[in-house]
């Protein structure tokens, strides 16, 4: 699945991110030690209540996703 673009989100005092695929947007946050996808509406609210970063600001945060966090389920 062709990536193209991600929105990196500090949600529910952990990390969320938002994949832009050509087939639509997925979201994704950690529960325990890995990701969980999101429901639109958890998507939705990763937007009104959480807080968006931007890509450093998050791994300087939660760590870089495939480094300190687990790689996204995104094929």
């Amino acid at each position: 699945m062709e990536k193209l673009d991600t929105l990196y989100f500090a949600w529910e005092k952990g990390p969320a991110v938002v994949e832009s695929v050509p087939e639509g947007k997925l979201g994704f946050f950690i529960k325990g030690d890995s990701w969980m996808s999101a429901s639109p509406a958890q998507v939705a609210d990763f937007v009104l209540d959480g807080v968006q970063l931007s890509e450093t600001e998050f791994n300087d945060r939660f760590g870089t996703i495939g480094g300190t966090l687990p790689d996204l389920p995104v094929g």
